[in-house]
């Protein structure tokens, strides 16, 4: 399919107004606009910048193609290039982008879900034929960049003006879907939905970013609007950010704001709470079902409170529409065990998958090009790999991350004084210039000043923002995407975020109990199931990297074992984790990125071992 393209593209100039018909980008409408958008999972790759040669986007689109089969579509000006590739989720046949206006003053494309999308064609008498892509089009051409604040959705989306010749880039509230940004080096900016397309770039740095480095040692989390390669930036959660090939992007708050932990809240007492957390998660439960056109779509089962919760509400309203998928590496885990009780009590369809470490390994080089990040991340990538396998049409995958810090499952907030003791020693190791370079650092730098209650709310709010995005939601979006497959997650729903706001913290977490809330909510709605209820009550916690726990420790013998013989090629690897596995990880992305350029074909596990070490 690349080889039409590129003779497209170096065969003529697509532009605003004359793009051939026959790709089907602009269609006109009886309302005045051109039409033609989706609301999908997509791959978005754009350059903005002076002189640009339309052959530049087809190295850098190849690299997300995984983002999105079903289409690529291209287009070029003189001060811009954009690369679009389409998973087609809703609007399946009526859903080509970007779409672009009447005048061909704005080119529009879009990457992610509006939930609200039907609510908005009404209330704007907009054309029911239109698609998502079709309406925020509308929207920002009626209200500007405010457009997003009318958003119910997880989306990321950029706006090309050609009066201005300015590039807008938007983000939903809480991250869930990315988007990145690089200055590149004749000038000119490019902006990515992954961090693998600007390594096709050529001569695009591959430093990583020393700030970042030290952010992760001391917080194990690292800036929302950073990566780990010190020239790619992401726009921030909730963020707008404006590019500009002749000035520095700015960036500026766009969406609605989420509501913020408080000590003193509102929702009280707990039977109240257990209720309105449990209506607003089933809500948000039924909006991502409902909005596929795809089925099943497939829950990520791993037994435990979050995802068994999630799974229950999805089970009772659509159980013809959703399965259950559970992964391990070993056939008698304890995930495997709880959620094959649950599949058995509810007559849900549930598949169980188990990861061999030869797929562990054969897979290594391709979840570290997915992630592009210093933070291993195995479980996104292996569970749509495995959704893929057993229900090759289907499209969307939810998962139960966010739980814990929207819920404050985490035993750090309950023992964050221990915690906050552990980050102002390692403060005391880092150069007071990284301090002053980083507004995290100078952030939790600051905490020494404030009463414990601020350090406590301060603590969750970086949780839920930084740690969240970087930790949890890049590997959410980009090891399914690997695989084609668009993750959703219930949890971050922004109306299910703001009734957790209101909810004291002393009900989030009685008796040291971590998601009191969620526990009896689960409770609850397995009330006809009380055995069962019972029994998942009582397991253990069970995070997502339990799925994969013998093959990290597998990785990390190996590793002790490699080094005994041998050294890393990059003595770096020492000072970037105490975790032989991480190190071997990090070694991995060096590799991948700084020496191959995100080209993996042909790289064995092997190959990479001998790439990392010395011989």
């Amino acid at each position: 399919m690349f080889n039409n393209i590129e003779h497209f593209l170096l065969g003529s100039n697509c532009v605003l107004c004359t793009i051939p018909s026959h790709l089907g980008l602009c269609r006109r409408r009886d309302n005045g606009h051109y039409f033609g958008g989706s609301g999908q999972m997509c791959g978005l790759f754009g350059i903005v910048a002076q002189n640009i040669r339309a052959s530049e986007l087809i190295s850098p689109v190849s690299l997300i193609r995984s983002r999105g089969p079903d289409d690529v579509q291209m287009m070029t000006k003189d001060w811009f290039a954009l690369g679009f590739t389409r998973l087609a989720i809703m609007s399946l046949e009526n859903g080509k982008q970007p779409v672009i206006s009447s005048n061909g003053d704005i080119v529009l494309a879009f990457n992610g879900e509006i939930y609200n999308f039907d609510l908005l064609l009404r209330q704007y008498d907009i054309d029911r034929q239109s698609c998502e892509a079709d309406l925020l089009l509308v929207l920002y051409i009626r209200f500007g960049s405010d457009f997003t604040k009318l958003i119910d959705g997880d989306f990321s989306i950029v706006v090309l003006q050609q009066s201005s010749k300015s590039c807008h880039l938007f983000r939903d509230p809480v991250g869930v879907k990315p988007l990145y940004y690089a200055p590149l080096n004749d000038g000119g900016w490019a902006f990515s939905s992954a961090v693998s397309a600007f390594f096709a770039i050529p001569g695009f740095s591959c430093e990583l970013d020393p700030i970042v480095v030290q952010e992760r040692m001391v917080l194990g989390f690292w800036s929302e609007n950073r990566t780990c390669f010190r020239t790619i930036r992401q726009c921030p959660p909730g963020s707008h950010v404006t590019l500009s090939a002749s000035r520095p992007p700015s960036i500026r708050d766009a969406a609605r704001p989420l509501k913020q932990s408080r000590l003193l809240a509102s929702l009280d007492p707990i039977g109240n709470a257990v209720q309105q957390t449990t209506e607003y998660l089933r809500a948000a439960v039924a909006k991502r079902v409902r909005h596929s056109s795809h089925f099943p779509v497939v829950m990520s089962l791993s037994g435990g409170i979050d995802s068994t919760l999630m799974t229950a509400l999805a089970a009772q309203d659509f159980p013809s529409q959703v399965s259950a998928i559970t992964i391990a590496d070993r056939p008698d885990t304890d995930d495997v065990k709880y959620s094959a009780l649950f599949a058995a009590a509810t007559n849900m369809t549930h598949f169980v998958y188990n990861l061999s470490i030869d797929e562990f390994k054969h897979n290594f080089a391709a979840m570290v090009l997915a992630q592009g990040t210093i933070s291993s991340s195995y479980s996104g990538y292996q569970i749509a790999k495995a959704v893929r396998l057993r229900w090759p049409d289907a499209k969307v995958l939810l998962m139960g991350e966010g739980a814990d810090e929207i819920f404050l499952g985490y035993s750090i907030f309950a023992n964050f004084r221990e915690y906050v003791s552990g980050v102002n020693a390692k403060l005391e190791k880092v150069p007071n210039e990284i301090v002053e370079s980083s507004e995290l650092l100078s952030r939790v730098n600051n905490w020494s000043k404030l009463p414990l209650t601020d350090i406590w709310l301060d603590l969750i709010q970086l949780f839920q923002r930084d740690q969240l995005v970087n930790s949890h939601l890049l590997g959410c979006d980009h090891g399914p995407m690997a695989h084609g497959i668009e993750c959703r997650v219930p949890y971050l729903d922004t109306d299910l975020i703001s009734i957790a706001a209101e909810i004291p913290p002393r009900i989030h977490s009685v008796l040291q109990r971590p998601k009191t809330l969620l526990r009896l909510a689960l409770a609850t709605v397995l009330q006809q199931h009380q055995v069962l209820a019972k029994q998942l009550l009582a397991r253990r916690t069970s995070p997502a990297f339990m799925a994969t726990n013998r093959c990290r420790r597998w990785l990390s013998e190996f590793v002790k074992a490699k080094t005994s013989v041998s050294r890393f090629r990059h003595p770096a690897l020492h000072e970037l984790s105490l975790d032989p596995a991480e190190k071997f990880w990090i070694g991995a992305l060096i590799v991948i990125f700084q020496e191959r350029c995100g080209r993996i074909d042909g790289l064995s596990f092997e190959d990479l071992t001998s790439a990392i070490f010395e011989s």
